[in-house]
């Protein structure tokens, strides 16, 4: 699998790809995780979305539970944090 570090890229991409899972962080340049997380199911309802962020504020959190992602971790990731 491929990935980009640009969240409009990412989107250019999802219109062409049919992937099950995306892992994006919520602070992006441009585009925030949260504007990137909602396009994405707009294209591709069926996508799978994990959050690793370094900002896990509650407001963050609320907005990306609200787009249905499966899993939002704070990073670094450990996976003792699931």
């Amino acid at each position: 699998m491929d990935g980009e570090i640009d969240a409009e890229r990412a989107l250019e991409k999802l219109k062409t790809v049919s992937y099950d899972l995306m892992i994006t962080e919520l602070v992006m340049l441009k585009l925030d995780g949260i504007r990137l997380i909602r396009n994405a199911k707009i294209i591709n309802p069926s996508i799978g979305v994990v959050v690793l962020t370094g900002y896990p504020s509650p407001e963050a959190i609320r907005h990306a539970l609200q787009v249905e992602q499966l899993i939002f971790s704070p990073n670094p990731f450990s996976p003792r944090s699931w």
